[in-house]
């Protein structure tokens, strides 16, 4: 089958980077485009694969350039990637005039983030669900939310997942970040530092457990806009001497991050946006089998289960406590059986079947509209 990912630039590309690979390598003919923007997309080594990626030139217009290249290949499959005016206006005017079965997908409510675009994200949210063939979400909460409202697209539960070989490829590398910290005790946090991934929880924890023990280490994994203030209250609690604040790592390195902490950190709030999304960051967490610490939310409980430790969210008592459970050996770890049910092959085992379903209920239509 011929499928054509239709990305944008940012975190989108993740789901055709490692779908696309596994499609591609089970023998469907996987393209990946993507429409002109300044910023260069990160395609996570799939250009290692047998995967065309077409890379728009920033001339004209997008909708004008995506459905050039969409008519130019002709693909069974349309699977935009990224709720945004780049992507949707473009899968959604070409689909219905060809053979193409479109889907769209919503890794987390868009809407719901951004209040200044609300309304605008919104619309094409809505386009899409009346519109499009399919519309696939990443967390059941998202799709529980769906079906209760009016749409005319197929819905499908399809989340993220983590790639296992890629992972125990590169584990080894763990030995390094140990070598580095010695005796230390690494609890790690995984993630973009934005306030609303609550980063500042897992610092709050570190300040109480400090007054308990001091012979770890809070690793930061990670970048954002939310740096300067974490750096500056860690200062201010005396506890900077505890926190490491790494920085982005790349992909290579990040699976030595993880098979060498002691502890791994999934701290969220327990609301309607996080409930809506998926977080990635959970599947590295189960490839790496290591104790978790989160709180019990959302897709992140739905992907643990009873196989990580759970604290009272706004805590940090609490958050300690269970951190020190951990640390002594306590806690369970995440089997080799629950990570290969999040991982990449298992969710291009779901994707196939959706396709199965999509392509057959599409002929059928095609056969009923014939002999009317």
């Amino acid at each position: 089958m011929k499928i054509a990912f239709l990305c944008g630039p940012t975190a989108s590309m993740i789901r055709p980077s490692y779908l696309g690979r596994e499609l591609a390598q089970r023998g469907h003919e996987v393209h990946v485009i993507v429409p002109p923007s300044p910023k260069q997309p990160e395609f996570f080594g799939l250009e290692q694969y047998p995967v065309s990626i077409d890379i728009c030139p920033p001339r004209g217009r997008a909708l004008t350039e995506v459905t050039a290249r969409l008519r130019a290949l002709d693909p069974d499959v349309v699977h935009c990637v990224e709720t945004g005016r780049r992507t949707v206006p473009s899968t959604l005017w070409y689909t219905p005039r060809s053979r193409a079965v479109s889907i769209i997908d919503m890794p987390d409510r868009m809407s719901g983030w951004d209040r200044l675009r609300s309304k605008f994200t919104l619309a094409f949210e809505y386009w899409a669900l009346w519109r499009a063939d399919a519309v696939a979400v990443a967390s059941e909460e998202l799709l529980g939310y769906y079906q209760c409202r009016a749409h005319r697209a197929r819905l499908y539960y399809l989340p993220f997942a983590v790639d296992l070989d890629f992972f125990q490829r590169h584990q080894a590398r763990a030995a390094s970040v140990r070598a580095r910290y010695g005796d230390l005790r690494l609890l790690t946090y995984l993630g973009y530092l934005i306030p609303q991934y609550s980063p500042l929880e897992s610092l709050e924890m570190a300040r109480a457990l400090a007054r308990r023990r001091r012979d770890f280490r809070l690793l930061y994994v990670g970048r954002g806009p939310y740096l300067p203030e974490l750096q500056a209250q860690a200062e201010a609690w005396g506890i900077s001497d505890l926190v490491d604040f790494i920085g982005y790592v790349e992909e290579d390195d990040l699976p030595g991050y993880l098979a060498a902490s002691d502890v791994l950190l999934c701290p969220l709030e327990d609301n309607a946006a996080n409930r809506w999304r998926c977080p990635n960051k959970v599947f590295w967490y189960l490839a790496a089998s290591r104790p978790i610490v989160a709180t019990k939310m959302g897709e992140v409980y739905r992907a643990i289960e009873d196989e990580g430790l759970y604290y009272e969210y706004g805590n940090a008592e609490d958050f300690a406590d269970q951190v020190e459970t951990a640390l002594a050996s306590q806690a369970p770890l995440p089997s080799p059986e629950r990570a290969a049910a999040h991982s990449w092959p298992a969710v291009a085992d779901r994707y196939e079947q959706m396709l199965a379903e999509l392509t057959e209920g599409q002929q059928a239509a095609r056969k009923e509209a014939t002999r009317q």
